[in-house]
């Protein structure tokens, strides 16, 4: 299958006013693998010519500003991530059928959340999901946060947020705040180069459980800004 074809789909533009504006547009890829060889499947399960292996549904944000520089930075961190330069096939969305689980495909799905935007940060969360192929019991879900320091053209961690004083004991401040007493080695954790999501009200992480039963989830924690950890400076930042 051959189809090239790039779906735009122009929605969520959020005006910040950094550097004019800053505008925040969400595009699609849809990329399907196909295998020729049909002597893996039943044949009751499956009466098409060639098996769809792999299904990609992507939506990923793309910023536009007038400054080209931050543009980049931004796009390429997001891109890199969910490997866009990987994906060879751009088609159409399809739909396609599959008469039991045995014949179904390995899926990927990905989309996004603007969480927060102000003169210095713009903040994302990418939420992921994947399904195994071929009836297996496995999937996997993560949260990633993106938290841009549009002056520094940085992604911000905890620890850029967090007075320094505060840098040793804040697993034990983390652990206080997940209250999960079935946390294995979270005093081992270096919960200060996590990526952080930062709101209005709150700072959130999220951290993966141990896999269970062939499903992984990313689960996650807040800290309120009233909480003395974090540097005056960030917190008025936030307040702008």
């Amino acid at each position: 299958m051959n189809l090239r074809f790039y779906i735009t789909i122009v929605g969520l533009f959020v005006s910040l006013n950094l550097y004019s504006q800053i505008k925040v547009a969400s595009d699609s890829i849809y990329e399907y693998k196909f295998g020729a060889n049909q002597n893996l499947w039943d044949e009751d399960c499956f009466s098409e010519d060639s098996v769809c292996v792999e299904v990609k549904e992507i939506v990923y944000p793309i910023i536009e500003s007038n400054n080209f520089a931050l543009n980049a930075f931004i796009n390429d961190t997001i891109q890199k991530f969910l490997e866009l330069n990987q994906i060879k096939e751009k088609s159409p969305k399809l739909e396609w059928e599959y008469n039991c689980a045995d014949n179904k495909p390995f899926e990927f799905y990905a989309n996004y959340k603007l969480i927060f935007s102000n003169q210095d940060f713009l903040c994302l969360t990418i939420h992921t999901s994947e399904y195994a192929c071929c009836g297996a019991n496995g999937s996997r879900h993560e949260s990633i946060p993106f938290t841009f320091d549009l002056k520094q053209k940085k992604i911000l961690q905890l620890k850029d947020i967090v007075e320094e004083k505060f840098y040793k004991i804040i697993n034990e401040i983390v652990y206080r705040e997940i209250n999960d007493s079935t946390l294995e080695n979270f005093d081992t954790i270096d919960y200060l180069n996590y990526f952080i999501e930062i709101s209005s009200e709150n700072v959130r992480i999220y951290y993966e459980t141990p896999e269970s039963r062939g499903r992984n989830i990313s689960l996650d924690f807040e800290i309120e800004y009233n909480n003395h950890i974090f540097t005056e400076s960030f917190l008025s930042s936030i307040t702008k």
